[in-house]
């Protein structure tokens, strides 16, 4: 075969295996389930007003479950004694409850910082329980017993200490606030009166009001939340049939909101902070179902509300509504998924717009995200590489033409990041050992995520090289510059129901590579070659900000930008097995002086914001290789290379690769 013949069979050979890199869909799948919490293990009492934070007891004790699924344990206000959380603040940082501080329980207040603090007694009283905390977490309300040893109502501040509230008039002395709205200048709860147990609004101003009852049945009421502004008040009154959900105004006074059909029963758990929507549970003829509640639209079920959207909620019993968004779209609640399992819920409806997850489902696709950039970093540390590649000793001025094409993956060539690369350029060689040369880069991966997830990232770039190499041996010296545009295409998938559903965005960013790589040759025989080398590599990635556009739960990212300098420190031997066929070996070990990888924040939209803070990165790991070199004709060079890392973690390299390469010298 002539030479001629040679070059057009091993450029249309590399045409063929660039257009295979752009065509192939490289899918991996890592699908994820619930990730719930058997209710023997943690008995959840309240939520935040996002669902991340979940605050209740576990084996006896004051436990935080955050949205990663691990547990913070609050301690203790004496030693071996049991506690319970009851309440937490709106941006899930302080919890409030009661603890064991031996001889009777006392309410506590807990913070990061400060731990479980006690918040005392009233006047003469012996124990104390907090049930609940302003948004801001300033106001503590709860009930503590007196100087009389009845149960009074209490409100608590770090200024003034815990104050006690009264009664209401005429009854037997017991009060307790169960609920305060968002500065802490309205508290509601229930009193016993002359009438019997009845709900009640408390100001600095009027002091504590009674609410009366709804009109028929036995009198007992209780006030179980109010509104942002404390205008509006909802709780539970008393009817022939049973108890029944209210909403209190100063001008319409209490007015019963009813029940869902075929029920009896019902009552309210949290009100919207404009006052307009109400959440509830009501029994229905199956047993009980959450409901939603507008002034336009009266009490349904949130099930059908869902299910008319085409949330499939079959097996799920939502049981325990916690808290609803200040406008009224995002509902947060407890219940059980179909396996049985207690889960934190989270549900979306805006008039034909709804859906439900829950927050460890929303927290795994937040999750999978913070992963790109270490993805793309890893991804493009093999084009970066590849600039060596094209640089070598040559004793005549003369110029290349060359190509890549690589694919890496794990170690089943399958997994969560299969990726592949073409790249073509020229290099020139003078006779005084320099070359010059550069080339057009471009990459591809498609890795597919929880729930059916997909990521797809493109890089495209130019690459810019110098080497150094006057003599067949001794010193070797190479420098090489890259950029890469980074298009991304990302569709977030959740639960939805027993389904699924996606929130999709796309966006762009960069990475800006380089490598400096020196080397000395050592040839031991005629056949034999050992080169030690010293190499370091630096990036810089940026990924833009973005908002998806779909999805019942979309999310808005800030930009990310990461800064990573490596060093790689090597041996390579080589062999000429045969005139025209070489077979070189190498090792490798790397390190990255980081040891942080990058942030990814934002907000879930509507619901909260969200920073998954420094993230693990792998600081030192390995890489070993074969590479073989055949010259089928003078100026033509076929290579191919099967690189591995070891102890390799967080998307720090491929775990394997495959590479095919060509050179053709004119």
């Amino acid at each position: 075969m002539s030479l001629k013949e040679y070059r057009v069979y091993v450029i249309g050979f590399f045409v063929f295996l660039m257009a295979l890199v752009q065509v192939c869909c490289f899918e991996v799948i890592a699908f994820a389930s619930f990730v719930s919490f058997p209710s023997s293990e943690f008995a959840p009492n309240a939520v935040n007003r996002d669902g991340s934070v979940i605050v209740g007891r576990r084996s006896s004790k004051a436990y935080i479950r955050r949205q990663d699924g691990s547990y913070v344990f609050l301690g203790e206000l004496s030693s071996g004694g049991s506690s319970t959380a009851r309440g937490v603040s709106g941006d899930g940082t302080i919890v409030v409850g009661d603890a064991y501080s031996g001889s009777s329980n006392e309410a506590f207040r807990w913070t990061a910082t400060l731990g479980m603090v006690g918040l005392g007694y009233l006047s003469g009283g012996t124990s104390s329980s907090a049930y609940n905390i302003s948004d801001d977490g300033k106001v503590v309300v709860g009930s503590s017993t007196n100087s009389s040893s009845y149960e009074e109502a209490f409100r608590w501040t770090a200024a003034s200490g815990m104050v006690g509230l009264g009664e209401l008039p005429g009854g037997f002395n017991f009060s307790r606030a169960l609920a305060v709205n968002a500065d802490g200048s309205v508290v509601v709860g229930e009193s016993l009166s002359d009438a019997g147990f009845e709900a009640f609004r408390w100001t600095s101003s009027s002091g504590m009001v009674g609410l009366g009852d709804l009109p028929t049945g036995s009198f007992e009421s209780k006030a179980t939340d109010v509104s942002a502004d404390g205008s509006v008040v909802v709780g539970t009154g008393k009817t022939d049939d049973g108890n029944q959900a209210f909403r209190w105004t100063q001008s319409e006074g209490m007015v019963g909101l009813g029940t869902l059909a075929g029920g009896k029963t019902s009552g309210a758990s949290a009100i919207s902070g404009n006052g307009a929507i109400i959440v509830g549970v009501s029994e229905v003829a199956s047993g009980t179902e959450v409901f939603r509640w507008s002034v336009s639209r009266g009490m349904e079920s949130l099930n059908s509300l869902l299910k008319k959207e085409g949330v499939q909620l079959d097996g799920f019993n939502l049981y325990q509504v916690s808290d609803i968004s200040e406008d009224g779209t995002v509902i947060v609640g407890l219940g059980l998924d179909p396996d049985g399992k207690v889960i934190s819920w989270i549900a979306k409806y805006d008039d034909g717009f709804a859906g439900l997850t829950t927050f460890e489902d929303v927290n795994r696709s937040l999750e999978d995200l913070s992963t790109l950039t270490p993805r793309i970093s890893g991804m493009s540390l093999l084009t970066l590489r590849s600039l060596l590649e094209s640089q070598r000793y040559s004793e005549d001025s003369l110029t290349s033409f060359w190509g890549l094409g690589t694919f890496g993956s794990d170690y089943e060539f399958s997994g969560d990041d299969i990726n592949g690369y073409g790249a073509v350029g020229m290099t020139h060689f003078w006779r005084s050992g320099w070359s010059f040369g550069g080339g057009v880069f471009v990459g591809n991966t498609t890795v597919e995520s929880s729930f059916g997830g997909r990521q797809n990232s493109t890089l495209v770039g130019p690459g810019l090289f110098v080497g150094y190499m006057p003599e067949p041996t001794g010193l070797q010296i190479k420098l090489g510059a890259m950029y890469n545009y980074v298009d991304l295409s990302l569709d977030r998938a959740y639960s939805n129901g027993t389904g699924t559903t996606t929130s999709e965005g796309d966006t762009d960013g960069y990475v800006l590579g380089g490598v400096a790589h020196i080397a000395w040759l050592f040839a031991l025989q005629n056949t034999f070659i050992v080169q030690p080398f010293l190499q370091y590599e630096v990036q810089e990635i940026k990924i833009n900000n973005y908002e998806e556009d779909t999805g019942p739960l979309p999310a808005k990212y800030d930009s990310r930008d990461f800064v990573t300098n490596k060093t790689r420190l090597g041996l390579e031997t080589g062999c000429l097995v045969k005139e025209d066929l070489t077979v070189s070996i190498w090792g490798a070990w790397n390190h990255r002086y980081e040891d942080e990888g990058p942030s990814m924040k934002g907000e879930l939209i509507g619901v909260t914001s969200f920073d998954y803070g420094k993230g693990q990165i792998d600081q030192d790991w390995g890489d070993a290789g074969v590479k073989l070199s055949w010259l089928p004709e003078e100026g033509v060079e076929l290579t191919a290379t099967v690189g591995f890392a070891f102890d390799n973690q967080y998307y720090a390299a491929p775990d394997q690769y495959i590479q095919l390469g060509f050179s053709v010298d004119f």
